[in-house]
């Protein structure tokens, strides 16, 4: 009799399994794109804005580093500064990791990004805030958006560019956001007196 009850539990037993596994699959598609805060990504309506009207659609042709990137927009390929931020370089500690990090925020949607764009700086890039609008099938709401230059600074993969966030949009939140970073260590955080990238850029000169 028990043995017949065990035979009974079987193909539930083996159902179990394959949907862990099925899951386990799922969970990972994308193992670079781990937050490292307690929410999914740093998302809109969360208190931050995209004003109407001015947004364009870009195609992600590159992703240079943790805070420049191409695209194609209006007909050409241009060149986008994340406005307000400031991700290490390449060669210093973790620059690839910062790079990478925002190629799996891009990973979230289908290739294309919102742009809003700010200014042009004297390297002719366009300065601008970027979201990007996740895949369905994530886990986030229809109206929901990723804001990428919140989200870099606030996983610790860039750092707050108070003397060029005034003009952003959103600028006035990456303060907040950072000090969060800070105080949970995550990212560059880990090591507060590592050199900021702009202060590795004029060492460089």
């Amino acid at each position: 009799m028990k043995r017949n009850t065990l035979l009974n539990f079987a193909p539930i037993v083996a159902t179990i399994g394959i949907l862990a596994g099925v899951l386990l699959q799922q969970w990972q598609r994308f193992p670079e794109s781990k937050p490292e805060g307690d929410r999914p990504f740093w998302t809109f309506p969360i208190g931050g804005s995209r004003p109407s009207g001015q947004s364009q659609l870009a195609q992600v042709v590159d992703v240079q580093d943790g805070d420049t990137l191409k695209v194609w927009l209006n007909g050409r390929e241009e060149r986008i500064r994340l406005c307000g931020v400031d991700a290490p370089e390449l060669a210093q500690l973790l620059g690839g990791e910062s790079r990478q990090y925002l190629r799996s925020l891009i990973n979230q949607g289908d290739g294309t990004m919102i742009v809003l764009p700010v200014e042009q700086d004297r390297y002719g890039r366009t300065v601008a805030e970027l979201f990007i609008k996740p895949r369905p099938g994530q886990g986030y709401r229809p109206e929901e958006e990723i804001a990428v230059n919140a989200q870099m600074v606030r996983d610790g993969y860039a750092y707050h560019y108070a003397r060029y966030s005034d003009g952003c949009p959103n600028g006035g939140m990456l303060a907040s956001l950072e000090a969060e970073a800070q105080q949970q260590r995550r990212g560059v955080w880990t090591n507060p007196s590592a050199v900021r990238p702009w202060d590795y850029r004029q060492s460089m000169k």
